[in-house]
């Protein structure tokens, strides 16, 4: 916990109390469609997550969470990038704390908010750049490692090897299956998008 100071924890307690403010000030603005299809990718997230780790088990090695999936992220880009950022958001905290449930890895409160809600929470941000969805994407998973890389350095440094510097193994750690993750998001993203753009324009 020594590894932030007092005003990296007020810095980061002040951004969720703004964000979860935006976030429920556009909760009342969702349409039908808006959480039919939310409910239909947040299913599908789980349903490539499920078939990652029962049909290719050696893709979850890392032994303080963490693993490498079949696009799972990807039906969460698929909504901020379709439905706005807002939608993206509240799903991916949705999927995250889905995911706690199922895979239940707690050692303290805020670890718990920056590996499941706040980590996938942070996916939704690529709605930010619909009109650019390969650097949103790469904005989204780069926010959600550094929110695991966060929680790495305050939660897990113990288990850093001799002489390493905490930050330094968090982000080695973190990197090696994020880094993976999100270049399939953006390699699939990549193939449907363009194909899909119109049905998104079509939306708004």
């Amino acid at each position: 916990m020594d590894q932030i100071g007092s005003i990296g924890w007020i810095t980061l307690i002040a951004s969720l109390l703004v964000g979860v403010v935006l976030l429920l000030s556009r909760l009342r603005d969702f349409k039908t469609r808006d959480w039919a299809e939310l409910g239909m990718m947040l299913a599908l997230a789980f349903a490539l997550k499920f078939f990652s780790f029962q049909f290719f088990g050696w893709l979850r090695i890392w032994p303080n969470g963490g693993a490498i999936t079949l696009a799972s992220m990807v039906p969460i880009f698929y909504l901020a990038l379709r439905r706005g950022w807002a939608v993206g958001v509240f799903a991916g905290i949705l999927f995250g704390l889905f995911d706690f449930l199922l895979n239940p890895f707690f050692f303290h409160p805020a670890q718990f908010l920056l590996d499941y809600p706040l980590a996938f929470g942070v996916l939704g941000l690529a709605g930010l750049w619909r009109k650019q969805y390969i650097l949103g994407i790469v904005v989204g998973g780069l926010a959600r490692m550094t929110c695991h890389i966060l929680s790495g350095v305050i939660f897990f440094s113990s288990y850093a090897p001799a002489g390493w510097n905490p930050w330094l193994y968090s982000l080695a750690y973190n990197a090696s299956y994020m880094l993976p993750e999100i270049l399939i998001s953006v390699g699939v993203m990549a193939l449907i998008w363009p194909r899909l753009r119109w049905v998104s324009e079509a939306a708004h």
